[in-house]
């Protein structure tokens, strides 16, 4: 999105992981495009209807339960605004599994799924 001129913010409950992202950026020349913040996805720091879009890429299988991060997802979504949330199948997830574990890691998905993150939404309209 930055190499396309769009500005935007990220957030991660890791600092770790916003300073990884930031050297990403930084290596393409794009962090000024960019504004990183660490926040939990269930307790968001922004004002209701701040965001005109939102993208959620692989964080639903990390929470326990959707319910509450849909729906501030949906809180600071603006009225007219549009979500898209996507995450890994069973195959993608054992590829990430694989890959922490070269680094003596263990990858802690939570339980929750696309399918209930879809119900929530449909809730709403």
């Amino acid at each position: 999105m930055a190499r396309l001129g769009f500005h935007f913010t990220t957030f991660d409950i890791s600092a770790t992981e916003q300073w990884y992202a930031g050297l990403n950026l930084a290596y393409h020349g794009l962090v000024g495009y960019v504004r990183f913040d660490v926040a939990d996805l269930e307790r968001l720091p922004y004002p209701d209807a701040s965001y005109d879009a939102i993208f959620a890429v692989n964080i639903i299988h990390h929470l326990a339960s959707v319910d509450l991060a849909v729906n501030e997802l949906i809180r600071v979504l603006s009225p007219s605004g549009k979500i898209v949330l996507s995450d890994f199948n069973e195959k993608g997830l054992a590829v990430v599994d694989q890959i922490h574990a070269l680094d003596g890691r263990k990858h802690k998905p939570g339980m929750a799924t696309l399918r209930e993150a879809r119900a929530v939404l449909s809730r709403h309209g």
